[in-house]
């Protein structure tokens, strides 16, 4: 008995530690990754280097500042002694020969220990730092688990137990003891009919250690089936909570594919904002030399007696106007830098700097196309049904009417009358301390036991299913709203995008020509102040009038800039990879043949799409 007890714990032993809580995450993520990878497929065509994934980087930006450029960080002592001593692949600022440009997520490192950072640049670590972004990932990812187990329960399951006890029975004139051990496995499976079928065997040894020291083993066999014929019957009944979360992991794409977009036109704008300020910065810089100048111009014309001292008064006060509204740019130009960095999940007392590239290309083109005919955008119709066709959200608020139509199905089929069809069968018996002097127990199809049943539950009393059949009436109607204030809230996005398109593009134009008019304005003024036809009230204008147009310039282009990004955006025409790359569409290709619909899950009978 002792060596069939070790036996036994041992083998339990095994069987339990087969699986460690390690291999049961794996096995999620493998079978996660899976579902996400397939659901992708049919939305967008995904690059197989830019694989889903929920894992946050090893070694981020932020944590390569920290420690590069010294910061301080209150949790830069958690990182570990080994890692502060020996970061791994950071580069090496004491060897300036160096290539730092390697030695980085994203950016190049300079020889003072700098970050320079491109829009591309920009973009790729916001996709690797944005807290958001990781969390709308993590409500895929979760959506893939409960589809994963909504599947489960049309798998066929195992289990298994084993057992082995001692026993003493003392109630006699003999004390009988014996050790009694079972194995017992059983299966189950439900059908997407709504069949539920279940088997169970049981192998028993029993022995007795006291007296002839009798042994027996006994074995049963049995297995039930379940059958609905109305109630629950129908593949669309049973089957509708995996309808809903195979459908709950596209949506939770969609909403992760738009939020994409939304991260790489907040991350644009935010660079060109920086870019803005420092713009404005230089121009007010700029505006304020100008104005040194012509204060020592007025101050000499007023020794001699050429200007009346309250002109130079004047002077020196646009000066100190100037000089006062330049450190205010500049600190505003600081600020929006440091606000970026927070943006990009980076400490925002690191040393950073934007590369203008991007900036300055942007402003050499838009004065390149100022001298061409602008191509015509196409009609607004044409976009409204892009945008509509185009944009994942539409497509959500679709499929959640759909999802409501369904849900009337399934509570409608709650109200009828519940007809089921039961049938078991068992073989073999088994074995204990009372009969361990019986011969074994044989397992025989021709001797078992059978029966069968049909079971009707009359639909007298309905009340909480009738309550919710009407609710589920209420929510379709619910939904429809939602569908229509969605096509509404889209329209009104494409036609303020397309008047923000105009606007800005008629706007540069516009400011282009001011800038012309102000400088020359600016170098007319002071040949006739020095002609004396000219007050140094003019000069102090042209000034004011430059530095206005020169910021109202910047201001029109990035806004135009702005403005297609978040046109494409709207339409759904912006494609964003997860690891923030964007590809952007020609505007005027708008209204071409809109992307494929994404198939969603078949829907159930008599589910209909509302007008």
């Amino acid at each position: 008995y002792i060596s069939e007890t070790v036996v036994a714990i041992i083998l339990a032993g095994v069987l339990s530690g087969c699986r460690t809580p390690a291999n049961y995450r794996k096995q999620a993520d493998e079978a996660a990754y899976a579902i996400v990878e397939e659901a992708r497929k049919q939305i967008i065509s995904s690059d197989p280097q830019d694989a889903f994934n929920i894992e946050p980087p090893a070694v981020t930006l932020r944590r390569r500042l920290i420690m590069v450029q010294d910061l301080p960080a209150y949790g830069a002592a958690t990182l570990g002694a080994d890692e502060l001593q020996h970061p791994p692949h950071w580069p090496d600022l004491s060897t300036p020969e160096a290539e730092l440009s390697t030695n980085t997520v994203a950016g190049r490192w300079t020889k003072e220990g700098a970050v320079e950072l491109s829009l591309l640049d920009s973009l790729q670590i916001a996709a690797r730092n944005s807290r958001e972004y990781q969390t709308a990932k993590e409500v895929v990812f979760r959506a893939a688990l409960d589809l994963d187990l909504e599947r489960n329960a049309f798998r066929a399951t195992l289990s298994g137990a084993l057992d082995s006890k001692l026993s003493r029975d003392s109630t006699g004139a003999e004390t009988i003891e014996g050790s009694d051990s079972s194995l017992a496995t059983s299966a189950s499976r439900t059908f997407q009919t709504g069949a539920a079928l279940s088997s169970h065997i049981a192998v028993d040894l029993v022995k007795l250690l006291t007296g002839d020291r009798d042994s027996a083993w006994g074995i049963s066999a049995d297995a039930t089936i379940s059958i609905p014929l109305l109630r629950g019957a129908g593949r669309h009944i049973v089957r509708e909570a995996l309808t809903q979360a195979e459908r709950d992991i596209i949506y939770a794409l969609y909403a992760l594919e738009e939020f994409k977009r939304d991260l790489a036109v907040s991350v644009a704008a935010g660079f060109f904002a920086v870019m803005q300020a420092h713009d404005r910065s230089f121009n007010a810089l700029r505006n304020y030399e100008t104005l040194v100048a012509a204060t020592e111009r007025a101050t000499s014309m007023a020794e001699a007696g050429r200007l009346p001292e309250l002109q130079l008064d004047q002077t020196r006060q646009n000066q100190l106007r100037a000089y006062d509204r330049s450190v205010s740019a500049r600190q505003g130009a600081a600020k929006s830098l440091d606000t970026f960095k927070l943006s990009l999940g980076l400490p925002p007392d690191a040393s950073v700097d934007l590369l203008r590239d991007a900036f300055t290309e942007l402003i050499r083109s838009a004065e390149e196309r100022n001298n061409e005919d602008a191509a015509p955008l196409p009609d607004t119709q044409s976009i409204i049904i892009s945008a509509l066709q185009n944009r994942l959200d539409m497509r959500t608020a679709e499929g959640h009417v759909q999802d409501a139509q369904r849900a009337i199905v399934v509570a409608a089929d709650a109200l009828r009358a519940e007809v089921s069809l039961l049938g078991s069968a068992s073989f073999g018996s088994g074995r204990s301390l009372g009969s361990a002097s019986e011969a074994d127990a044989t397992l025989k199809l021709s001797e078992g036991f059978l029966s069968g049943l049909i079971s009707i539950d009359l639909p007298f009393e309905r009340t909480a299913e009738r309550n919710a059949f009407r609710n589920r009436i209420t929510a379709l109607e619910s939904a429809i709203r939602s569908a229509q204030k969605q096509e509404d809230a889209i329209k009104m996005q494409v036609l303020d995008g397309i008047r923000n398109l105009t606007e800005s593009r008629e706007s540069i134009s516009t400011q282009i020509e001011a800038v012309r008019l102000a400088e020359r304005r600016q170098r007319s003024t002071g040949i006739l102040l020095q002609a004396g036809r000219a007050e140094m009230r003019d000069i102090l204008e042209a000034e004011e009038s430059l530095l206005s147009v020169r910021n109202a310039l910047t201001d029109a282009i990035v806004g135009y800039r702005l403005a297609e990004l978040r046109m494409q955006r709207d339409v759904g025409m912006l494609q964003v990879s997860d690891s923030g790359f964007a590809q952007e569409c020609d505007l005027t290709s708008l209204a071409a043949k809109p992307t494929a619909d994404a198939p969603l899950p078949e829907e159930p009978p008599g589910a209909q799409t509302h007008d």
